[in-house]
């Protein structure tokens, strides 16, 4: 996959750096500073040849694609960065038919305007693109922002959190006792020099953290070439596959949280143990506050949507956000931006 995560080539213009608060980048700016039309169409290809559809002509029967699959998923992509709903993308569009061109959309050449798709269409369009080319472009865009030094992967951190569903009849959501919501989790695992995520998958809300964290670990040894030295977790990953797969096939020092009540009242901490945990809280305390981020500054809990694979396409392009985000400020050599799209982006 790494002809899916090249370095983007220069563009034609490039904001400069400005020194106030705030930076203020328009979408056809964030599309050429972080090369996302060439970064989605290899993402596309990659993932329409796994899946053994390949571009081809358009059959003769039934009335041909006017927007192309690039542009809805590009559309997608911008959708989620400004936060906008399927109908407030449209209308965004409508209003600046630059940003309309800047994402594809075709232009007719005798008056001039640019054809928009119609909201309702480009809900069916959207999930017919399927969930693995969201996926594909999660991990491919990852993989760059590692080749260009901003996600470290030295020390991981992994933990989860609930999700409540926007319907009360979702099918596939469930009720969980502990945290009390009727909903999904977020399984996920950060880079602590970073604070970006690099992996996540979405599950009912009463399944274990256990078996998915095993599933995320071995995600990442797969996908990127990483480093690893220490991987922090709470207690609910204290199990021997999890422990086994941080120390054998990362090499990594396991610092996992253990429940001493599970040895019983004659069991007890030493001081010296203690003081040392307590120094360990704050460095795997850094994954709430990028949760908080996603859920505030990104609208992860505002999805409005129900289903697994909605949720879970939903989920993948706020975290795609989230790392545009952070390779658009390191561009723009402003790097205490890149969590900031408040202050990035022309929201």
């Amino acid at each position: 996959m790494n002809e899916l995560c090249p370095t983007p080539h220069p563009v034609a213009i490039t904001p400069q750096p400005r020194q106030g608060r705030f930076q203020r980048l328009s979408p056809v700016q964030f599309i050429e500073l972080t090369g996302l039309v060439a970064f989605a169409q290899a993402c596309l290809a990659f993932a329409q040849a796994v899946r053994g559809r390949r571009f081809l002509p358009a059959p003769c029967r039934g009335r041909p694609k006017v927007y192309p699959d690039l542009c809805i998923f590009l559309t997608s992509i911008i959708q989620r960065v400004w936060q906008k709903s399927n109908e407030g993308i449209i209308q965004y569009l409508y209003d600046y038919p630059m940003v309309a061109v800047a994402l594809l959309y075709p232009v007719d050449l005798h008056t001039g305007q640019v054809s928009i798709i119609h909201p309702a269409h480009y809900g069916r369009r959207k999930r017919q693109l399927g969930l693995f080319v969201y996926f594909v472009a999660f991990v491919a865009l990852a993989r760059r922002l590692i080749q260009m030094g901003i996600i470290i992967g030295r020390e991981l951190v992994l933990d989860c959190s609930g999700l409540q569903a926007w319907y009360h009849h979702d099918p596939d959501a469930r009720w969980n006792d502990f945290l009390k919501i009727f909903g999904y989790k977020i399984h996920l695992i950060m880079d602590s020099a970073s604070l970006l995520p690099i992996m996540l998958c979405i599950t009912p809300a009463n399944v274990h953290e256990s078996v998915p964290g095993v599933l995320l670990l071995l995600a990442v040894w797969l996908f990127y070439n990483l480093s690893v030295r220490i991987v922090r977790a709470d207690a609910a990953y204290f199990d021997r596959k999890t422990i086994w797969v941080i120390r054998v096939l990362f090499g990594a020092k396991a610092y996992v949280d253990y429940n001493l009540r599970g040895k019983g009242k004659k069991f007890l901490a030493t001081l010296p143990f203690i003081w040392w945990w307590k120094g360990q809280l704050a460095e795997r305390g850094a994954i709430e506050r990028l949760l908080a981020i996603l859920k505030r500054w990104y609208g992860l809990k505002y999805f409005q949507v129900q289903g697994l694979t909605a949720v879970t396409r939903y989920a993948l392009l706020t975290c795609m956000a989230m790392l545009l985000t952070a390779q658009a400020a390191q561009a723009l050599g402003r790097p205490e931006l890149m969590r900031s799209p408040k202050r990035l982006l022309a929201l």
